[in-house]
């Protein structure tokens, strides 16, 4: 079953790519931060089901919901209107024998799949309090003037222990882990304000899996060929998230053709790559953003330690090399 729900999101991504679309590139649709949310609960939806929820779709609309909760907000879903599939980890317990051939219960994840729809997809949802406050807000909203840079200095702001950022990287954008600072081309060379941030919050996203912070193979583990892709799809969801929740676009790769090609690559070879990168990119949205769970930051950053300890083994195990070269 879990393997099939792999194949299903991937395929759906593969399609999207082989139309000449980059699905997390706008997975959002308007209001609530630019975030689907469940109309229920009112709370945002996570990782891969942010994707799955955002491409193919011009909603103006945040809220998505079940066909139950349709009903039970007094409404019903249109006739002919297709649903949407997301995903969901659940839990079960299931007996085993232990080394000792003692029974001892363990839990196991599994993934679950629900259908979901979009609130303009449905009629006469009366009971929604969140959707009728919305609508109205919609309805008496004055057009503002959109100011990405104050949303994104916000985001900026919030990551706590960041690595300093240089605007001395010519024609490259790039984080380098032993220093731990990005380096980006000047601001005024970037061709929007949209794109400048875009980049940002990539190299944001790849300096998160330094070993002072959560410690991704794509950083700090072997380089093979399949853990950078895996980590160059990890800092693309998690700048489209970043970008998500400022508001803004993230920027298109001016090379589109053969971005997207690479990438079809990679989903044809490995049909779990894009739920694993996604979840470990809300992880690192997460953590820019100050509300990685069960994380707090205290007193000053362990990056700095961290990485004159990666030095200082590096250099003893190039010592090590040498003297028996000698």
């Amino acid at each position: 079953m879990t393997q099939a729900v792999y194949e299903k999101i991937t395929d759906r991504i593969i399609s999207a790519l082989e139309a000449g679309e980059i699905p997390w590139k706008k997975p959002w649709s308007g209001g609530s931060g630019g975030r689907p949310v469940n109309l229920k609960s009112g709370k945002p939806y996570k990782g891969i089901n942010t994707v799955l929820l955002g491409f193919g779709h011009s909603y103006e609309s945040p809220f998505w919901l079940t066909y139950k909760q349709a009903k039970a907000f007094g409404g019903w879903v249109k006739r002919g209107e297709k649903g949407t599939q997301i995903v969901f980890w659940n839990w079960s317990e299931k007996e085993v024998l232990n080394e000792k051939g003692e029974k001892d219960k363990r839990r196991f994840a599994f993934l679950k799949t629900y259908t979901v729809f979009n609130s303009e997809q449905c009629e006469h949802l009366c009971r929604s309090k969140i959707l009728k406050e919305w609508e109205e807000a919609k309805a008496n909203a004055k057009v503002k003037k959109f100011n990405p840079i104050k949303e994104c200095e916000k985001i900026v702001a919030k990551y706590k222990g960041a690595p300093e950022v240089g605007h001395d990287g010519g024609d490259r954008a790039y984080y380098n882990i032993l220093s731990d600072s990005i380096h980006l081309p000047k601001r005024e060379l970037f061709d929007s304000e949209q794109e400048y941030y875009s980049t940002l919050f990539h190299e944001f996203a790849h300096s998160t899996g330094s070993k002072g912070r959560l410690g991704r193979d794509g950083i700090v583990g072997h380089r093979s060929h399949q853990a950078y892709s895996e980590e160059e799809l990890v800092a693309e969801f998690a700048a489209a998230f970043l970008c998500g929740r400022a508001g803004i676009e993230p920027a298109i790769e001016k090379n589109s053709t053969a971005y997207i090609k690479g990438w079809l690559k990679t989903f044809k070879g490995d049909k779990k790559i894009a739920l694993v990168a996604a979840a470990a990119a809300q992880k690192a949205s997460d953590y820019v953003l100050g509300e990685l769970e069960g994380w707090s930051f205290r007193g000053k950053s362990p990056k700095k330690k961290a990485v004159k300890k990666a030095v200082k083994k590096a250099k003893a195990k190039s010592k090590k090399v040498a003297k028996k070269a000698s």
